[in-house]
């Protein structure tokens, strides 16, 4: 019967081999297909194989607890025998501490894997890319499998190489998947399974350090461990209390909690783990020192605590605290998070309805391979199509060049036709240029006239300039007062005639209507030179007082004429400079001198409507007025037309002469404009 089972073992075992190599020559094969970029590192052949990493390392751990679990069972009772004489507990405790280890990992990698299953791609690019590095740290479980494979897995192995696999995935977790939802039916499994192992560790270990002491002294120590004893069996029913509330595996009911409770309770399970090495490294050292002692003696309070503190300075390096207080706080603080999170399960607060899984990345990027492969597919479908139209572009493109061959025949023809014509061309542009060759230097010859005519003409205005200056110079040192009284002296004698006409625009004139409407306080009469008397008309007293009024209107006239008189000097005196080599200047210059011409003409008209409003004045005064005059001429002909429409033209009195008589009154004649004329002759 045995030889049968172990027979049907072996084809069994030959069989799976086989269809392994099938398998793996099967994938051979397919990655022949496949893109370079596929098999790329990094890429979605490294994808593949780490999520088919991360279940094997799990599933190897899982297979070398379960084999720890048969081949090291955990007794209800330890004796000092077991512990000294045949060191069975030393296998068991190596053996529940490698199992921790084991299960650390397992929780660890089932994090990643379930992370991966549902991150973006990305992320999953991220941590495919650390794949070469995780896949040596596979060795470690392959190297415990073939001591365990062999029978030579015991406490002399070293275990490190677990821890730093351990530590390695936990980098990986909180480098990259720390913000990533959790499966929280499969961490609390993970965590109530960690939970077990630990407690089952510290409670062989604890129960090795109290048989090794010595009974007759009980110090700090042994009150430490026994408190220990009995918060470890503590966590060791709240870890059988949490799997009974665990869902079923299929069922619709599952778990949903924050990822505070989960970073708790990973937490404590990390130092719970510390706490376990710690223990395991003491429990070793003590049982190795009472191994030398007799039977009869145990080992002391204070060696004890020496083992104690050795094993926490080696496993706790960088920690300075009191390691029984660790011992105590840690305990205590994980006894009550688990106990409230028993609490929780029993009052249903982490009940949840299960979700279903969203796709995974590498379905996904398989999706777009597919994808990609299609319009691989069609685009060479179109490819195919290309090259038949690029078929019937060459024959277009050889019946195109037949055409061009005649074209260019044509061209040909064409050219030599041009090449005439550049040449006749050409001799008609030689002769344009001589002509303009001849016209340029008859251009300069006449810039170079210009040039010199404009050197005479800037010159003169040069000269025109000085001689303005000085003209304003000369201008400056003469009064107004001088030039009026000059020409004043400078007015001509005419013969007095009723009709002697009168030029309006004559300047003397205006200076002698000015200067005798400026004057007003110079005696009314004849001048000296002729003898002439005053008009005398009406008594004596009233002649008098008569003579010496003047109206106003004669100083607003006088005022008025002064101020044209002055403005004609300045429209007179002013001279303008002429820029000849500017046309817009020189019409701006000819607009100028019209409004100067037009202003001048209308200086004049002004000056005679004044010199009209003069005689008016005198005209229309009372009988007995006085007017100023030579009797030779009239200022205007409105002053002669005025008094021939008062008297009449022969015999009206233009006169009255003061004759004096030695002390008596002065003798006064009324004169008609005929013995005036005598008188004159008389004299003359």
């Amino acid at each position: 019967m045995a030889e049968t089972k172990a027979t049907a073992r072996a084809i069994e075992m030959e069989m799976r081999r086989i269809e392994t190599q099938q398998a793996n020559q099967h994938v051979s094969f397919l990655c022949e297909f496949l893109p370079e970029n596929f098999l790329k590192s990094g890429g979605d052949h490294d994808g593949i194989l780490m999520l088919l990493l991360l279940p094997r390392i799990a599933q190897k751990a899982q297979l070398l607890t379960s084999m720890l679990r048969e081949k090291y069972e955990l007794p209800e009772a330890i004796s000092k025998d077991d512990v000294v004489k045949s060191h069975n507990t030393d296998s068991l405790s190596f053996s529940c501490r490698l199992t921790t280890l084991l299960l650390q990992l397992e929780f660890r990698v089932h994090q990643i894997h379930h992370s991966l299953s549902s991150c973006n791609e990305e992320l999953f690019a991220k941590v495919v890319s650390h794949y070469s590095e995780s896949s040596a740290h596979e060795k470690s479980l392959d190297f415990l499998i073939n001591l365990m494979k062999n029978d030579q897995l015991d406490e002399t192995i070293s275990v490190d190489p677990v821890d730093k696999t351990i530590h390695y995935f936990q980098q990986i977790f909180e480098l990259y998947l720390m913000s990533m939802t959790m499966d929280c039916d499969l961490v609390m499994a993970d965590d109530c399974r960690c939970l077990t192992a630990v407690g089952k560790g510290l409670w062989l270990d604890l129960n090795r350090l109290k048989v090794v002491v010595d009974a007759n002294e009980k110090g700090s120590v042994w009150t430490t461990v026994d408190e220990a004893l009995v918060t470890v069996d503590s966590l060791q029913q709240a870890a059988r209390k949490m799997t009974v509330h665990l869902p079923e595996p299929n069922g619709t009911r599952s778990l949903q909690f924050d990822v505070d409770i989960m970073q708790s309770m990973q937490s404590h399970l990390f130092k719970l783990g510390k706490i376990a090495a710690w223990i395991y490294t003491a429990a070793g050292s003590a049982v190795q020192h009472a191994t030398l002692q007799s039977d009869a003696e145990g080992i002391s309070n204070k060696k004890l605590e020496e083992f104690f503190y050795s094993a926490h300075d080696r496993v706790f390096a960088h920690d300075d605290a009191e390691p029984f207080e660790i011992l105590r706080n840690a305990l205590k603080d994980a006894n009550t998070t688990f106990a409230n999170i028993i609490e929780a399960l029993a009052d249903g607060k982490f009940d949840s309805t299960r979700k279903e899984k969203t796709g995974n990345p590498l379905a996904a990027r398989a999706t777009k391979m597919k994808a990609s492969l299609s319009e691989m597919e069609t685009m060479k479908g179109k490819m195919d199509s290309k090259e038949e139209e690029i078929m019937e572009l060459k024959r277009v493109i050889k019946a195109k060049h037949e055409e061009i061959s005649e074209y260019h025949v044509r061209v040909g023809l064409m050219d030599k036709k041009m090449e005439t014509a550049v040449r006749d061309a050409e001799d008609r542009l030689n002769k344009r240029q001589q002509e303009c060759d001849e016209l340029r230097m008859q251009m300069k010859k006449k810039e170079k006239e210009y040039e010199e005519g404009m050197d005479a003409l800037q010159s003169d205005i040069e000269a025109l300039e000085r001689e303005k200056s000085e003209m304003k110079e000369r201008l400056r040192q003469h009064s107004k007062d001088s030039l009026l009284r000059g020409l004043v002296q400078r007015l001509p004698i005419e013969p007095l005639t009723p009709t002697t006409p009168v030029d309006m625009g004559d300047a003397p004139f205006i200076s002698r209507d000015s200067a005798f409407l400026l004057d007003k306080n110079k005696p009314v009469g004849l001048d000296a030179r002729t003898g002439s008397v005053p008009l005398i008309t009406g008594s004596e007293s009233e002649q008098e007082k008569k003579l010496h009024r003047v109206p106003e209107e004669f100083y607003s006239a006088a005022r008025k004429l002064n101020d044209l008189y002055t403005e004609l000097l300045a429209e007179c005196t002013s001279v303008h400079m002429v820029d000849i080599t500017s046309k817009k200047s020189q019409m701006d210059t000819m607009k100028g001198f019209v409004r100067h011409q037009e202003r001048l003409v209308q200086i004049q008209n002004e000056m005679v409507k004044v010199k009209c409003q003069v005689v008016d004045l005198t005209a229309n005064l009372d009988i007995g007025a006085v007017t100023e005059g030579h009797f030779k001429t009239f200022p205007v002909q409105l002053s002669q037309k005025t008094v021939d429409s008062q008297l009449g033209h022969q015999m009206r009195v233009i006169a009255r002469i003061k004759l004096p008589v030695g002390k008596s009154d002065p003798l006064v004649l009324d004169s008609t404009i005929r013995e005036v004329h005598k008188y004159i002759s008389s004299l003359i």
